[in-house]
C-alpha cells in the first residue's frame, strides 16, 4: 500500500512545532507524536513546499524559525512538492487524455519527490570547469534531504533584496521562453 500524502498548511506546521518543543498539553503532544510516527514508519508523507520555507522566514525570531524548520525537515524527511507552475503542463496533458478517453499518468509519481530541485521545480546546473562526475555528485547532494537543512535556513534565499529580485526575474524570463518553445512543439 502506498503512503498517504498529507499536505499541511503552514499554520498546522507551526502548531505542531510549537507543540513538539513547548506545549505541555499531553493531548496535543500525542497528536504530534502520531504525526512523527506516521512519518517515520513511511505510512504517510508530509511534503514541504517552497511557500512553507518562505513563510517560515517571515515574522519569526531566529530560534523559533530554526526549530520550526528542523521540525518540518524531520517530519517531511526531505519530501517536497513543486510550485503549481511546474505541474500545469502535466495537468493539462492529463485533462486532455482523460477527455479523449485515454489513460492518464499518475502525477503524484513525479510531484512528490525528495530534494530541493523538486521543490523549486527545476534541476540546477553546476557551472565552471569541474569534472562531470563531480558536477553530478554536487547535484545529487543538493537534492539530498541533508542539503535541505542549510538551504532551508539560509536567510539569503528567502529575503528579497534587489539582486535576488533581479535574479528571479532573469530566471523567470528564461523559463518562460523555454516553455513557449515547448508549447509550439506540441
Amino acid at each position: 500500500m502506498s503512503p498517504k500524502i498529507i499536505y499541511l498548511d503552514q499554520n498546522i506546521w507551526i502548531f505542531f512545532s510549537d507543540s513538539y518543543y513547548e506545549n505541555k498539553d499531553m493531548k496535543i503532544k500525542r497528536i504530534c507524536e502520531k504525526v512523527i510516527k506516521a512519518s517515520e514508519s513511511n505510512s504517510s508523507i508530509f511534503p514541504l513546499s517552497l511557500n512553507h520555507l518562505i513563510e517560515s522566514h517571515h515574522g519569526q525570531d531566529p530560534e523559533k524559525r530554526d526549530k520550526l524548520i528542523d521540525f518540518m525537515l524531520k517530519i517531511s524527511k526531505g519530501y517536497t512538492i513543486p510550485t503549481f507552475t511546474s505541474v500545469i503542463e502535466a495537468e493539462i496533458k492529463n485533462a486532455t487524455l482523460k477527455k479523449l478517453g485515454y489513460q492518464t499518468s499518475n502525477i503524484k509519481d513525479f510531484v512528490i519527490q525528495k530534494g530541493s530541485s523538486n521543490m523549486y521545480g527545476a534541476t540546477g546546473t553546476i557551472q565552471g570547469n569541474i569534472p562531470e562526475g563531480l558536477k553530478n555528485l554536487m547535484i545529487e547532494w543538493i537534492n539530498s534531504p541533508e542539503a535541505l537543512i542549510p538551504l532551508s535556513k539560509s536567510r539569503k534565499i528567502f529575503y528579497k533584496d534587489d539582486s535576488f529580485i533581479e535574479a528571479i526575474e532573469k530566471i523567470e524570463k528564461e523559463r518562460s521562453t523555454y516553455k513557449e518553445v515547448n508549447y509550439r512543439r506540441l
